[in-house]
């Protein structure tokens, strides 16, 4: 029996093919060593960010003269809450990494019940005027999430903030 097929069946296949193989390694290829995500020079470090009032955040490699994102380096990571044993949906605002290696951002819960316990057991001074969590997760808890990731090849990892809280990271 033959098959007949045409040049561009076979690039079609010979590309995805290739997409598939390298899907998982992706993340690896562009961090090859956990030393890439979790140095403590600022310059070096991934970027991140996030689109407000969503749950995804993003991390890009960086061009260390410009400082300017790498085309083709974004990975994008769905976030989860976690308190104690309750997992909640949380969306995202104001996502930054400052000068110190903080990662800083806004959250909060989506569901209005899990929002009005926070707000009843989180000190004001935490809260932004409009009722949001103020994060700043330091350099070591950043960098222990950032080397889950590589252990995970970039699929999910763990952010341990003070207060107890968690935030799951699940690549999209």
């Amino acid at each position: 029996m033959k098959f007949i097929i045409t040049e561009s069946q076979l690039r079609l296949l010979v590309s995805n093919t290739l997409n598939e193989i390298n899907a998982p390694g992706m993340f690896l290829n562009i961090f090859p060593s956990v030393d890439t995500l979790v140095t403590r020079d600022v310059k070096k470090q991934p970027l991140l960010g996030g689109l407000n009032n969503t749950n995804i955040i993003s991390i890009w490699k960086k061009d260390i003269k410009t400082g300017q994102p790498i085309p083709n380096t974004k990975f994008s990571y769905k976030l989860t809450g976690v308190y104690k044993f309750i997992r909640f949906d949380i969306r995202v605002r104001n996502v930054r990494r400052d000068t110190q290696g903080y990662l800083r951002a806004e959250v909060q819960p989506t569901n209005s019940f899990v929002n009005g316990v926070m707000k009843s057991l989180i000190s004001d001074r935490y809260l932004t005027s409009d009722g949001w969590l103020a994060i700043a997760a330091p350099p070591d808890k950043i960098n222990a999430a950032f080397a889950d990731l590589h252990r995970n090849k970039g699929s999910e990892a763990e952010l341990s903030l003070p207060g107890g809280i968690d935030i799951k990271l699940q690549e999209v």
